[in-house]
């Protein structure tokens, strides 16, 4: 049995002040999404922790 995680490309982009990330988790596992800026460094932690398989949506606003 193949496992499959997703992360689809967010919309509607990463300049608009609100973007939607869109995942998917193949089975009950730790999740860690977090974002990053061009050069690297962390911006946000969306999400830390165990999740049932699924699919999920976070929408985050910017700064």
């Amino acid at each position: 049995m193949q496992l499959a995680y997703k992360l689809e490309q967010n919309y509607p982009n990463p300049f608009n002040p609100v973007t939607v990330i869109k995942f998917s988790v193949s089975e009950r596992s730790n999740v860690v999404l977090k974002i990053y800026d061009i050069l690297g460094s962390e911006v946000a932690a969306l999400i830390k922790q165990e999740m049932k398989s699924g699919n999920y949506i976070v929408i985050k606003k910017c700064r």
